[in-house]
This record gives C-alpha cells, structure tokens and sequence, in this order.
C-alpha cells in the first residue's frame, strides 16, 4: 500500500493514462496504487479492458486503456486510440507500461512512447513484472530504454513486492508516485501559465484599443474594469479565493496604473501640434505594458505558492509592478 502526500491534492486531482500491450500488467498496477482491487484482471491472452476506463480515487483519476495485441491493423487502431485520446482529454502524465517478463522493448513502443513526448506530454516507462527474468535480462532491457528512450525515467515494479522484502527493496512504487506528483504539478502549471497568457494578451490588447480614445483622461475609468477583470481571471486559473482585503487592493493597485497612464498620455493630448494622435500613440504603449506587466506578475504570485493573498496586498507588489514598467 501506498502512502499520498499533500501534494496529489494540491494539484486538483491529477489525471493519469497508462497504456501499454495487452498483459502489461497495467489493470494490475492500478490495484496496487489504489491498496483495493478496482480493475479487473485478466490473462495476458485475454484483454479485460477495452476503449479507456476511468478509476477515480479520492486524490487522482487513473485512466485504465485497452492494450495493443500483435498484428498491423490492430497496432495501428491502439496508435490512433491513443493519440485520439491525447489530444481530446485532458491527461497530465502517461505511464507506458512494458512487462519485463517479455525481456524486449518493442519499436512500437518506443516510437508511441516518442511520439507522446513530442505531443508535450509527461510520460515514464513502468517495467512491470520485474520478478520474473532474471538479473542480465531485466538490465538489458534497462540499456535499451536507456538508449533508445533517453530523458525517460524507468520504473522497475512488482505487485508482489507486499510479499517480498528484497523484491520490494529493489522497486520504484514509491519513487513512481513522488516522480507522477513533480510532473503532474508542472505539467499543470504550464497548462495554467498558457491560459493565463491568453487572457493577459486580450486585456493588453483591449486597453490598448481603449488608449487611443481622444477624450482626454476618459482612460483610467475604461481600463479599471479591463485590468479587474483581468486579475480575477488569473486568480480563478490558479484556483486562489480572493477575500475582500484582496479585491480591494487589486481595485486600487489597478486605479493607479491606470492613473498613470492616462497622464502618460492624457497631457500631450493637450500640448498644440502634438494633439490626440502622438498622445494616444504614447499612451497605447503605456497601456499595453503595465496591463501585461500586471497580468504577469499576478501569475508569477500564483505560482510562487504560500500566502498569495498577503503577497497581493502588501506594497512590495505595487512597487515591483512600477519598478517593472520602469525597467521595461
């Protein structure tokens, strides 16, 4: 049985695929993570699983898929299933599983197991059934994906290891758990950083659009709700409740940029000869980057951890934001 930190709920349940040939192992793999029998388990001549079942635990979801049998068409309909399933759910690590029983680690392996790393996807080899060849066997199997799958990580499992203390002594169910955490976690983080992105290029953008207005210091009101709407969209990726103290400091730290720009380009609209459009030209740039300058580092706060709410509003953030604008 297997002991979970925190961090598999810190990370909002992590969705995990394994894959693998039929008989891998990988029905038995999910039994062994989950402490139960949930799966059922079949013979290696005798799928149990077909298409892909979900086993969902308290703490993250295991994606169970039917396994590849021997034959071209049937290789080609496990290759297509997969990838189809890739790119439609959203999976945050694959675990390939190979059963160090059959002492090779076939093409089609290899190639699905590189094909899924240039997807950008999280994904480590599981030996299973490391108990059954012998030491020269298992270590050259261990040479071959060292080779052929280079950045990798292989984990040797058993599900005997509860009966076996030298048999558990040498698997990795431990270090597999901990590895599939610090990816799942990453691979989050950077799903989350490219949504927050998109959202900071179209607040960018519209207080961009707003800059240009003619009106004379008609910009600080328009781009308050721009830059709100902005931050609390950041924070609700990250999954960070914002209490009253953090709204108000965000209304306020997003008043003065906004102040700031508008007298960044407010007053040249009224020096003669330069008029609305070298003012609205200046305050567009303006506008544009304290607005991505803030969006990034409300993300940066997020992904920083501890107290974000305390971070937000102290002093130290609305000087780092100015001090950015600045620099920039």
């Amino acid at each position: 049985m297997i002991t979970y930190t925190k961090g598999w709920v810190d990370i909002n349940k992590p969705n995990i695929l394994i894959i693998g040939k039929t008989g891998a192992g990988k029905s038995s793999v999910i039994n062994y993570v989950f402490g139960r029998e949930v799966a059922p388990v079949g013979n290696v001549a005798e799928p149990m699983t077909r298409g892909i079942i979900p086993y969902d635990h308290e703490s993250f979801t295991i994606y169970d898929s039917e396994g590849y049998e021997l034959g071209d068409d049937k290789q080609r309909h496990y290759e297509r299933l997969i990838l189809d399933s890739l790119a439609e759910s959203e999976y945050h690590i694959v675990w390939y599983a190979i059963p160090a029983a059959d002492k090779r680690i076939t093409e089609l392996d290899i190639k699905l197991i590189k094909r899924i790393k240039r997807e950008g996807f999280p994904v480590c080899l599981l030996l299973t059934k490391v108990d059954e060849p012998d030491e020269k066997q298992l270590n050259d199997m261990l040479a071959t994906a060292n080779e052929k799958l280079a950045g990798v990580n292989v984990f040797r499992l058993s599900v005997n290891a509860n009966n076996n203390p030298a048999l558990a002594a040498s698997c990795n169910w431990k270090k597999l758990v901990d590895y599939s955490i610090e990816k799942a976690e990453q691979y989050l983080l950077k799903l989350k950083r490219e949504e927050a992105n998109t959202i900071i290029t179209k607040a960018t953008v519209a207080a961009g659009a707003v800059a240009l207005s003619p009106i004379p210091f008609s910009d600080a009101a328009l781009l308050v709700p721009i830059q709100t709407a902005m931050i609390f969209k950041i924070f609700s990726i990250y999954g960070v409740s914002l209490g009253k103290a953090v709204v108000t400091n965000v209304a306020s730290a997003v008043l003065t940029t906004a102040i700031g720009q508008s007298f960044a380009g407010n007053l040249l609209k009224f020096i003669p000869f330069v008029g609305s459009i070298g003012g609205a030209i200046i305050n567009t740039g303006v506008a544009t980057a304290i607005t991505g300058i803030l969006g990034n580092m409300v993300a940066d706060l997020c992904e920083s951890g501890g107290d974000i709410e305390r971070k937000f509003s102290s002093s130290s953030f609305i000087v780092g934001a100015v001090q950015k604008f600045k620099e920039r």
